[in-house]
């Protein structure tokens, strides 16, 4: 796309506070616009069709109480849909979006091109409102990050990363690596036994089965793991062949399933915290909701991405609902779900693991209870009791089934430490029962030391090639641990450089931003510079010290201004689709002498950006109609909001006396007694401007809120110190407009006085006495006022152009 996109026309109907069909026209040139209205008239129900028409929904309607029924204008009528309409500078963006009453939306532009348009938009940020502002300063340090990496695009950034990591700790923790390393250290033991030396390596293991080799005669050297293993099969083939070998193999067969059945216990024993584990888990409710609701959620979900669902219906409960929104909100609902059940999930895996272990387990324990080692081997309630353990594996298999399947609890009942030592006693009789077979069936020393020297060789052989399968399967799990470790250590590298760049970008943006709408002020080098642990913050100097986070030393207008150069750079680096941009009532909270840098700041900075300002201020308002060029920015004003009427735009006259003229043309004698205050209070400060006259100094809020008469008190001491405008006639002109200004504060604030209103006429005295105040200061032959620009460098009186007038 090689044309940024603009607005042309914006138009709602039945949506928040719009009732009936209302336009914003900004004209074939796609001009920015200050939108003026009182609180209350709907200014912010222009964003709102804004952000629902890219986003799908209102964020700050995103919360207990409020739902998709609050889009609708309460006065529109329940069968009515709503309806938002755009015009672009791009005209196939053209769409017409509709609010179903029934659920769901639709859109008249249903191509690729559009819908692409969209999703693209979303990732941009282009909406700024007054009490989202603050939002990102006030953030914390992870907080900011996860934002800043959302507004640059490194979502898939941030996701890769936290996969990486999530899998790399997955490797680490596995369940199975643990039980390798266990296995690793009791094969190792099995050797050390046989070679009587600790520690050994495969030489040792090599030479040591080479010297039983010997010993039983075999004329084939051992000289690797190859020959380890063709020599112990041909001796095994050479036994076999006899009858006694045979017997001793079968011998040695029941011996490997006692010897393997010991490891019950240890299977009980890992069962016994599994099952703990999964019953605490269960105590907690959230998580066995979470569970049951995965289900219905995930079912949910499919319905709705495949179509199997009714448009504009829950599929779960057949009511009407925004089927969008719905699935959007299954899905989050899922993710959510996934974090709750994460310590669920590694139980799960637990479980699997251990489901693994039960059949080989099982067949051992059966081999035992065969009539052949019933009759020759076991002892007189031997079977009674491997029997009983038989059978409790069908036990343990269901349990492990039901936790699998369910997050409620289960009931286990361990057996008891006697009848568990029984086992053990068992099968260590059994093992002695053998041992004393094998004694029998070895006639001669010779014979029974070769025998013993076959099964060493044969038990070192196991071990050892047992150890080196496990030590593999470890060497595959470090290799992947060690190659995903450097992978994230890389990517987390590569990630930091990145970032850093962006926020160097961003930092110069804000620090050249605020310094426009903070001259003189001793703050520089604002940046944000990403700290230890993964998280983001701003750092200033203030008098050359650095200073982080801000809110140390800057006012709350200060942070809000950085929160607006924050904004806007951002705006300028990353929106690279869109060119315009939404300030919704954002310069109430900035000072007065900090509007107007605003307005300069927005007008030379960005003059290629599209502004929709919305602002309450009627005085802001003058003044950004006095800064803005009018080829590029409209001026509209919102009538007073009625439940008729809805939301009302009109065109707004040029000064703020034309204004005052139009609500006493309506009868308007409140908004008419508020209006006169603001344009007094206009005038005495910008006459107080251009004389250099000097007011007691404040900051902040309190020079936000000088007051009309403060301001006539000043501009009299200025006058009388310099003998200026001493007539009589003038002194009465500031005696009147002193009335004037307490009238007007008790017509705009009421004061607590019941009975006091203002009357049409005392609003047309109020404005003879301003006009014939202006004209004091104006020169009858230049027209021009006398100010500081046209005097002497430190002169105490000033002069109109002409020099005429001095004042």
């Amino acid at each position: 796309m090689n044309k940024r996109i603009k607005l042309k026309k914006l138009s709602g109907q039945g949506f928040r506070g719009i009732l009936k069909r209302v336009w914003l026209d900004f004209e074939d040139q796609c001009k920015s616009l200050v939108l003026f209205g009182n609180n209350g008239d709907g200014k912010s129900s222009f964003t709102d069709v804004l952000e629902w028409f890219f986003t799908d929904k209102i964020e700050y309607l995103q919360r207990e109480g409020c739902g998709r029924e609050d889009y609708f204008n309460d006065f529109l009528p329940k069968t009515q849909d709503a309806i938002v309409e755009i015009f672009f500078n791009e005209s196939n963006f053209d769409n017409e979006k509709i609010l179903q009453r029934r659920g769901g939306h639709r859109h008249s532009n249903n191509t690729e091109d559009f819908k692409e348009y969209v999703q693209n938009s979303c990732k941009e940020s282009f909406i700024l409102r007054y009490h989202t502002m603050r939002a990102f300063v006030d953030k914390t340090k992870k907080d900011k990050l996860e934002e800043v990496e959302e507004i640059i695009g490194f979502e898939i950034v941030k996701e890769t990363r936290e996969a990486l990591l999530r899998a790399l700790n997955s490797l680490k923790s596995d369940t199975q690596l643990s039980q390798l390393r266990g296995q690793q250290n009791e094969r190792e033991h099995d050797i050390v036994e046989i070679l009587g030396t600790t520690p050994f390596n495969e030489a040792d293991i090599i030479h040591f089965a080479d010297e039983l080799r010997k010993l039983v005669g075999h004329n084939k050297s051992i000289i690797d793991v190859v020959t380890l293993k063709s020599v112990t099969e041909e001796l095994d083939k050479k036994i076999k062949i006899t009858e006694k070998g045979k017997q001793v193999a079968w011998l040695e067969r029941i011996c490997e399933n006692a010897s393997r059945s010991k490891e019950i216990l240890g299977l009980l024993k890992n069962l016994n915290q599994v099952v703990n584990s999964h019953n605490d888990l269960s105590t907690q409710r959230e998580k066995v909701e979470a569970s049951a609701l995965e289900k219905l959620y995930k079912a949910g979900a499919e319905a709705l991405k495949k179509g199997w669902a009714k448009a504009g219906e829950c599929p779960l409960c057949k009511r009407p609902i925004d089927t969008d929104q719905l699935l959007e909100s299954l899905k989050k609902e899922l993710e959510d779900i996934q974090d709750l059940l994460e310590e669920r999930n590694q139980n799960i895996q637990r479980i699997k693991s251990l489901k693994n272990k039960v059949q080989p387990l099982k067949n051992s324990l059966s081999a035992l209870c065969e009539d052949k080692v019933k009759e020759s081997l076991l002892a007189p309630g031997h079977f009674e009791i491997l029997e009983r353990w038989s059978i409790l594996f069908g036990q343990w298999e269901e349990i492990m089934n039901k936790m699998e399947g369910s997050a409620e609890s289960v009931s286990f009942g361990l057996p008891s430490i006697d009848s568990q030592n029984v086992l053990k006693t068992t099968l260590t009789q059994i093992e002695g029962a053998i041992e004393s077979e094998k004694k029998h069936l070895v006639e001669t020393e010779d014979e029974k030391k070769f025998y013993q020297n076959i099964q060493k060789l044969n038990s070192l052989r196991d071990g050892y090639l047992r150890l080196r399968e496990i030590k593999g399967k470890i060497r595959m799990y470090e290799g992947q641990i060690s190659s995903l470790n450097k992978i994230y250590q890389g990517f987390g590298e590569k990630e930091r450089e990145g970032l850093s760049a962006v926020l160097e970008a961003i930092s110069r943006d804000v620090n050249e931003y605020f310094k426009f709408l903070h001259p003189g002020e001793d703050f520089d080098q604002i940046e944000l510079v990403p700290t230890e642990e993964r998280g983001i913050e701003f750092r200033l100097k203030f008098y050359g010290k650095p200073i982080s986070p801000p809110m140390k030393i800057l006012s709350e207008s200060h942070l809000n201004s950085l929160g607006i150069c924050l904004f806007l750079a951002s705006a300028k680096h990353f929106n690279k689709i869109n060119s315009f941009l939404i300030l919704d009532d954002v310069v109430s909270s900035f000072d007065t002498n900090h509007r107007r840098p605003l307005a300069r700041l927005l007008r030379d900075k960005f003059p290629d950006i599209q502004f929709l300002l919305f602002t309450h201020d009627d005085l802001w308002f003058e003044l950004l109609k006095n800064d803005l060029p009018l080829n590029r920015w409209l001026f509209k004003e919102l009538a007073k909001w009625s439940r008729e009427n809805g939301v009302e735009v009109i065109e707004s006259p040029m000064s703020l006396r034309e204004r005052i003229r139009r609500c006493l043309d309506i009868n308007d004698i409140d908004g008419a007694a508020n209006k006169c205050r603001t344009f007094i209070e206009g005038i005495l400060k910008e006459k107080c401007s251009n004389l250099g006259v000097r007011l007691e100094s404040q900051w902040g809020v309190e020079n936000d809120q000088r007051e009309a008469r403060e301001l006539i008190d000043g501009l009299a001491s200025y006058l009388k110190e310099n003998q200026s405008l001493r007539q009589r006639e003038n002194k009465l002109l500031f005696k009147d407009i002193r009335a004037d200004q307490l009238l007007t504060n008790i017509g705009s604030h009421h004061r607590n006085l019941r009975t006091t209103s203002l009357a049409r006429g005392d609003i047309e005295v109020i404005l003879r006495d301003v006009k014939e105040f202006e004209d004091l200061f104006i020169c009858s032959n230049c027209k021009k006022q006398a100010q500081k620009s046209y005097s002497p460098r430190n002169s105490k009186l000033k002069q109109c152009k002409c020099g005429k007038l001095w004042i």
